[in-house]
């Protein structure tokens, strides 16, 4: 079967089309929830090969619309970084990293590189509270990273990156809410992003926040799994096709394939054991239990700068109408039984 047609019908075949990308299963923090951080994540620890990323995102790229750098590990702590970040920009991708921001940034070539969101990991607004859950990190360090880089976009006269920060919202945190959106904003930084932490691994409950708006619920049945609609739910430094971002905390992870040992990976991704396999997700024995679909979570965006303006000036860069028409049109095929293009 052509390239073409292969693409066409995996494309077809789901719905979401992000992939996040693992450049490391390293980290140099100690969170007391992450398997990599209490170590309990026994997988082999490497760093993604750029040349197998190339081959494998040279042949696949136009199954994806978006591409996230995160994973088990810290991707600041690749040397080769930007250019994972430059290589996947030039397919026309809606790139994001996601950081702790505890390590050294390039912000001049992070600005040049077109890279769309970077989001930094601040869960206090003092270094103690803050490091209760990032345990090792220096807020002081990731404060002046955030800071680094507004200056630089703005010298550069860029909208992109974004730049967003990030908080999980605990018992310890909850009630420093509003002053964490007046710590973003002090930061001038595009948004914040909020969500409830959870616990998928221990099953305690010793970090949940009290405060009903932010409360974890249970559900009474459990949600369908999104990555029941995604090819490539982790690609792992190794190459491994993670089912999802749960799957490598779990002895037994679900693996559909292997992106860099496999020469006819977009045959493999096609192929109906490989769709049987992404669709049970969810229905695995480690789903049974995943916290992710058993509760309903609090997750909130504010975004501080005008989105219509960041828009309007994106649209030459990055294939938005593209990506918001190609998934309406999936939607509607998968509804109607139509074959719109996609």
């Amino acid at each position: 079967m052509k390239r073409d047609e292969l693409i066409r019908k995996i494309r077809k075949k789901y719905t979401r089309r992000d992939i996040n990308v693992e450049l490391t299963n390293t980290c140099n923090l100690k969170c007391p929830l992450c398997s990599t951080g209490t170590g309990t994540n026994k997988k082999k620890k490497g760093l993604m090969d750029f040349e197998h990323f190339k081959i494998f995102m040279g042949s696949c790229h136009p199954v994806f619309d978006s591409i996230g750098f995160l994973g088990s590990g810290e991707p600041t702590l690749h040397p080769r970084l930007m250019d994972f970040v430059e290589y996947a920009v030039g397919f026309k991708k809606i790139v994001a990293l996601f950081t702790n921001g505890t390590n050294p940034l390039d912000p001049v070539r992070i600005v040049k590189s077109g890279l769309y969101r970077i989001t930094f990991d601040i869960e206090g607004i003092t270094q103690a509270q803050h490091a209760l859950y990032r345990v090792g990190a220096d807020l002081e360090t990731v404060l002046n990273n955030i800071k680094t880089l507004v200056r630089e976009k703005k010298r550069q006269n860029s909208v992109f990156p974004e730049i967003y920060m990030e908080t999980l919202i605990s018992r310890h945190n909850e009630n420093d809410y509003d002053r964490l959106i007046d710590m973003a904003k002090g930061l001038d930084v595009d948004g914040v992003h909020f969500s409830t932490i959870i616990d998928d691994l221990f099953k305690t409950t010793d970090w949940f926040p009290v405060n009903g708006k932010f409360r974890n619920v249970k559900r009474d049945t459990p949600a369908e799994c999104d990555f029941k609609h995604t090819p490539v739910g982790i690609l792992s430094y190794d190459g491994d096709i993670q089912l999802c971002c749960m799957s490598p905390h779990h002895d037994k992870p679900v693996v559909k394939d292997n992106a860099f040992a496999e020469k006819q990976i977009l045959e493999k991704i096609n192929s109906e054991t490989f769709f049987r396999a992404t669709q049970k997700a969810g229905d695995y024995a480690f789903c049974r239990e995943c916290f992710l679909i058993n509760h309903n979570t609090y997750t909130e965006r504010i975004r501080f700068k005008n989105p219509i303006i960041g828009r309007i000036k994106s649209f030459r860069k990055y294939p938005y109408t593209k990506l918001m028409l190609s998934r309406v049109a999936t939607a509607v095929n998968h509804k109607t039984g139509l074959n719109l293009p996609v």
